[in-house]
């Protein structure tokens, strides 16, 4: 996953504070994804949910992340590399 470029422990810690943010029905789906890297079956036995739901919450925990601005910032630096 495209995250998985961004393995530094300050990045995994602004991940996690940002999954703790999300709704509950998103966190699980946000560590599995991407702290864990699972793919979207993986994830949709583990929360019981089919592969186009894991699908839309991945999408909607990507468009929360790009509102975090520390975030935000780290995947502008490294588009500019």
């Amino acid at each position: 996953y495209a995250l998985r470029s961004f393995d530094t422990p300050f990045f995994i810690a602004l991940l996690h504070q940002a999954i703790q943010k999300l709704p509950e029905f998103l966190k699980a789906t946000g560590h599995y994804r991407f702290i864990e890297y699972w793919e979207f079956d993986q994830i949709a036995e583990a929360i019981q949910k089919t592969i186009p739901t894991v699908r839309a919450y991945c999408h909607k925990i990507v468009d929360r992340f790009k509102q975090n601005p520390h975030l935000r910032e780290l995947i502008v630096r490294h588009k500019e590399k």
